[in-house]
Order: structure tokens, then sequence, then C-alpha cells
């Protein structure tokens, strides 16, 4: 009986897990089309985004936070993942125009 209990616990938890999550999980994936084009750097991960590759050193995180930006100096603009947040960051006024 206790086993039953304890599986009718878990799935009611699963359920009520994906009810919160849902309206997360659709927002993420709406930004992830959205800013699908943009350049990003090569190691970001699908919820952490970039946050694994940034050190927690304030020097150490401003030199990595340049080399973003000699990586996308020819670009008009780039995208730097926080989190499941875009970070777009326009380098030259070209960016901003609409096709």
């Amino acid at each position: 009986m206790a086993v039953i209990s304890f599986t009718f616990l878990i799935i009611i938890f699963l359920i009520f897990l994906i009810v919160r999550l849902k309206p997360w999980l659709l927002n993420y994936f709406k930004l992830l089309k959205n800013y699908g084009p943009v350049p990003c750097p090569r190691n970001r991960l699908p919820i952490l985004g970039n946050l694994l590759s940034l050190p927690l050193d304030p020097h150490q995180f401003s030199l990595k936070l340049d080399q973003f930006y000699e990586e996308s100096k020819t670009t008009a603009l780039y995208c730097l993942w926080i989190g499941t947040y875009p970070l777009v960051a326009f380098f030259h006024p070209v960016g901003l125009e609409i096709d």
C-alpha cells in the first residue's frame, strides 16, 4: 500500500513540475527561435547559456568578455546568453537596420 501512495506522490509531483515549467520552456524556445540567426559563442549550453564559460573573478570575467568582443568584431551584432536570457550587443549602426 505504501508503494502505491509513493508512486502516486511521484506522479503528482511530475505533473506539477510539468505544469509549472511549461510557460517558462515555451518562452525559452520562443527566444531561441527569435535570436537563432544572431551570432553567439560556440560553447553555449541549452539552459545555462554561456554562464559556465564565464569566470567568477572580476578581472578574468572582463578578459573573457574582451575575448567575446574580439571574436565578434566583424559582425554588426552579437548575442551572449546569460542563463536563458539573451544579451544582444550592437557594434555597428548597421546592426540596427531593418531589412
